[in-house]
């Protein structure tokens, strides 16, 4: 398998495959196996000096899931309940910045193109919108932290229900 390079991200830096995580997990995973770096260069189709860079990189990472080998989860940042937790107080805090700006947004008059008047100010259905976003982080960080009940779906069997509503003859509706 050769490393494809992606189109640049946001901080400008070429994205490699190992910033995928499941990428970056499996090579974790195959070090804390004690596969060679060259065994796992060959997996990944990248030099032994990446792998070599990677392994001093991610040490500590390697060294907890060589520990906890047989749990599947071991080295998944988002398998910590404060992990999850702190992504969604960086979401949260990113939707309010959002709403924020939107609805301080000064109002401006300006014309199109054709002369017609353009007004723009702050955009109330974004607003709505980014609201109820950020209600749902709030939310899953509640449900996170134990303080809402979870969302359960309940199975009762197979039984068929018997239902009765008065003054109606469901025979007639058949």
């Amino acid at each position: 398998m050769t490393a494809k390079r992606q189109p640049p991200i946001v901080t400008g830096r070429p994205r490699t495959f190992l910033d995928r995580g499941y990428e970056r997990l499996r090579m974790i995973r195959l070090l804390a196996e004690r596969k060679t770096q060259a065994e796992v260069a060959r997996e990944f189709g990248c030099s032994q000096s990446t792998v070599s860079d990677f392994a001093k990189r991610y040490a500590d990472k390697i060294a907890e899931v060589a520990a906890d080998i047989e749990n599947e989860f071991a080295g998944l940042w988002i398998a910590e309940k404060k992990n999850r937790v702190s992504e969604l107080e960086s979401q949260a805090e990113m939707l309010r910045q959002l709403i924020h700006d939107e609805v301080n947004r000064p109002e401006q008059t300006g014309f199109t193109a054709d002369g017609e008047v353009l007004e723009t100010g702050p955009d109330s259905e974004k607003v709505a919108r980014l609201s109820r976003r950020l209600e749902g982080t709030l939310r899953a960080v509640a449900e996170e932290l134990g303080q809402l009940p979870s969302r359960v779906a309940m199975v009762l069997g197979d039984e068929k229900g018997k239902y009765t509503i008065n003054g109606v003859d469901i025979e007639k509706m058949k």
